[in-house]
């Protein structure tokens, strides 16, 4: 049995917070709690089935899928009033609602899923489509994160998109590049010298 819900919040620091909150649940986990940034939830906001839910949000907003199961009805119950509560007194865009409809269980995950092509169908002809990955210990998540956007902003890399595994503090950036100049090259250079000094050396 399974259940999904779609947590929009209105900063990328209350859905670190969540993710942890979800994270210290041990005797009723989760199955998987996946980000989303503003970019990467523009990305797909035309889905069909989504516009109202995705569309006008603030710029600073994320999102959270998380994906409950359980053996039976009554532990995936049990497991979705455990994340209700882990997520009590964090702000929220509208109130999360899980949902056990197949359709809307799959359209969630097809959202998740469509957003790496969707960096590639709009990347300009010539630039290749990038994705890297990174890990942040759970306590260092919220900051991390944090200072990732600042970093892909001052670099020039406003097209960039985030989102992964939160739950274990796994993300994807993504982000389209050409490397048909040395300026472009020297962009590039910069930003993962200064990637790998904030994820492996702070």
């Amino acid at each position: 049995h399974k259940a999904a819900g779609l947590a929009i919040f209105p900063t990328m620091g209350e859905a670190c917070r969540a993710t942890a909150a979800l994270k210290a649940l041990t005797a009723t986990p989760v199955a998987a709690v996946e980000l989303m940034d503003r970019a990467a939830l523009r990305s797909v906001e035309d889905t069909p089935g989504m516009e109202s839910t995705l569309q006008g949000l603030p710029d600073g907003a994320a999102a959270l899928l998380i994906d409950v199961r359980g053996e039976e009805t009554a532990t995936l119950q049990t497991r979705m009033d455990a994340a209700h509560e882990a997520l009590a007194g964090i702000t929220t865009v509208a109130p999360v609602a899980f949902t056990t409809d197949p359709e809307t269980y799959a359209l969630y995950w097809k959202i998740r899923k469509g957003m790496f092509p969707a960096v590639g169908a709009v990347r300009e002809t010539g630039t290749t489509v990038v994705i890297e990955d990174v890990a942040f210990a759970m306590e260092d998540l919220e900051a991390g994160v944090t200072e990732l956007i600042d970093m892909l902003g001052r670099h020039g890399y406003d097209n960039a998109i985030l989102f992964g595994h939160a739950l274990e503090g796994n993300l994807h950036f993504v982000f389209p590049q050409g490397f048909d100049n040395p300026a472009e090259v020297a962009r590039y250079q910069g930003m993962m010298d200064e990637l790998a000094n904030l994820v492996a050396g702070r």
